[in-house]
């Protein structure tokens, strides 16, 4: 049996044709009211929640605000502006990243029509409008959306369920490992070297599990940051003495430097520990060995400024804020070891507490990340709800 409810779209010879659908959110932008006014007949269903836009400013704020399961949009609207590049600001958004997009243009531009190819497979609009026609478009897109949705629900669950298993025996190795470390006999020599070598192993394993646990977490709507007033200079310390054996086995140092006169406020400390975690362990994986790693915290009367910067690989990308994109990693390309979850994880942990996060980086020579937190305990409460 189907696991969509079926939709009575349309009669054909007196019998109801039945089309396998969800309940889903659907945004048109279009500033030709004709045009919305067809497309509103042809999605016209109880099951179908429908956002109607004029203008490109209003659809990219509700992608900001709301996951839609389709996007139909214009290429040609009247502000002057590109539907094209408003569907590709669209995709930037965290909520909206794999939304098909639906485009709209008349029959004869064929132009336009490959350039909405290059962006998105689904079936083209063409004008004037037939709504039978959009009506079955629509359908078949959203039938494909669900069956892969449903395909990839599977595949994450499962993912997450071995991930969360892992976590008990991985913790009670570190556990055990800590102890054995504290007896008398293991605190000299090559007995202590190899079980340190493995609780560095350890932990880093438990770090992996954790990003993949985390993103599972926060992509099902179950992430809520929980905001306390705390020292952001005492939580950086603690992540320094934490992730030492990272550095350590690097021969790397860490020179921090505390600029902010008063860094209370509040914040998740837990989750932001995750990020700070995932920056210094970066930066070390991708810093040269033997150097030396910069962490500075400064700030104002609003925000405190957290920087970190490594000298080492650099990030070859036209646009280096694209490694806080998901599964972006240089691991493979510089054989080493890394899922590419973690700048995207820590970039969603920092947009939840309402800051914003950056990178400068230049080839070879050096990589230095940058977050704001805002000292304001109403915005970050707000996002904890």
């Amino acid at each position: 049996m189907s696991p969509f409810k079926t939709l009575n779209i349309f009669k054909k010879q007196n019998r109801d044709i039945n089309i396998p659908i969800n309940e889903s959110n659907i945004l048109i932008v279009d500033s030709n009211i004709k045009n919305t006014k067809l497309l509103l007949k042809a999605v016209e269903s109880p099951l179908l929640k429908i956002k109607v836009c004029l203008n490109p400013e209003s659809a990219l704020l509700a992608s900001k605000q709301t996951k839609f399961d389709l996007c139909i949009i214009n290429v040609n609207l009247n502000s002057g502006r590109s539907g094209l590049a408003l569907a590709q600001n669209i995709k930037m958004e965290i909520l909206n990243t794999d939304t098909p997009i639906m485009f709209i243009s008349p029959a004869s531009d064929m132009r336009s029509k490959i350039k909405c190819y290059h962006i998105s497979s689904c079936p083209h609009i063409e004008t004037p409008i037939n709504t039978n026609i959009v009506r079955a478009q629509i359908l078949s897109t959203l039938n494909s959306k669900y069956l892969t949705s449903s395909l990839n629900s599977d595949k994450e669950s499962f993912l997450a369920m071995i991930t969360h298993d892992l976590k008990s025996p991985i913790n009670a190795e570190i556990a055990a490992l800590k102890i054995i470390l504290q007896d008398t006999n293991f605190k000299d020599g090559i007995n202590s070297e190899m079980l340190n070598g493995v609780l560095g192993a350890a932990k880093y394993t438990k770090h992996l599990i954790d990003n993949i646990l985390y993103k599972y977490k926060y992509e099902n709507g179950t992430f809520i940051i929980n905001p306390q007033k705390e020292s952001f200079d005492n939580i950086i310390r603690q992540c320094i003495e934490e992730t030492k054996y990272i550095t350590n086995e690097r021969g790397q140092s860490i020179n921090y430097v505390c600029n902010a006169k008063d860094s209370i406020t509040y914040f998740d400390s837990l989750e932001i520990k995750r990020v700070i975690n995932n920056l210094i362990s970066n930066s070390s994986e991708y810093g040269r060995i033997n150097s030396v790693i910069n962490i500075n915290l400064s700030g104002n009367c609003d925000y405190l400024v957290f920087t970190i910067e490594n000298y080492g690989l650099g990030i070859d990308l036209e646009n280096p804020n694209q490694i806080f994109d998901k599964f972006v990693s240089y691991a493979k390309k510089h054989k080493k070891i890394g899922t590419g979850l973690g700048l995207y994880i820590s970039k969603q942990i920092i947009n939840a507490h309402n800051g914003e996060i950056f990178v400068e980086s230049k080839v070879n020579e050096f990589t230095k990340i940058t977050f704001t937190l805002p000292k304001n305990k109403e915005i970050n409460e707000k996002n904890s709800q």
